[in-house]
């Protein structure tokens, strides 16, 4: 029986037809796995560059901070009241900022693991103490070459974290 079956199918003229059919089935789990390599890194790239952005503003958040609070002579009520709105909505920048600052962590932890998050987490962590200082009527901390180095490093080691997520290489 298997003679005949073998004997009245032309399985060379069925390959012809089948085969190039497997060859785009393949072609296309190439593709999609190009595709779905580049659409990872393109995420991660967009995350990163978030991150690093939100550090960029959180810093400029902290400086106005620190400027609103080292003010401290004020000869009227109303230049006393203008005083406190000014540090409102520099507490209020700056709060906002912090937050967005903490939500990015979390994305980037997800796409770009956990070298850059550590990293993050230890600017964070910096920056919450600087602001304690601030509030709690020491805005000269945030002056301090300390401080101020110690900010600087940790910013410099994301930026660092940040290229070898994404895999580059500045000359």
């Amino acid at each position: 029986m298997i003679d005949n079956i073998s004997n009245t199918i032309n399985f060379s003229s069925i390959w012809q037809f089948v085969g190039p059919l497997i060859g785009v089935g393949f072609g296309y789990l190439i593709s999609y796995k190009v595709w779905n390599r580049q659409r990872h890194w393109e995420m991660r790239r967009d995350v990163v560059v978030e991150v690093v952005q939100n550090m960029g503003e959180l810093e400029m958040a902290l400086i106005a901070l620190q400027a609103a609070h080292r003010v401290r002579l004020l000869t009227t009520d109303e230049q006393s009241a203008q005083l406190m709105q000014v540090k409102r909505e520099a507490g209020d920048r700056f709060d906002s900022c912090f937050a967005k600052y903490y939500r990015s962590m979390f994305s980037a932890d997800l796409v770009a693991g956990t070298a850059l998050s550590k990293k993050l987490s230890a600017y964070h962590q910096d920056v919450g103490m600087v602001v304690k200082k601030i509030l709690s009527g020491e805005p000269e901390y945030f002056s301090l070459s300390e401080t101020k180095q110690g900010l600087n490093e940790k910013s410099r080691a994301i930026i660092e974290a940040a290229q070898n997520a994404l895999q580059i290489q500045i000359l």
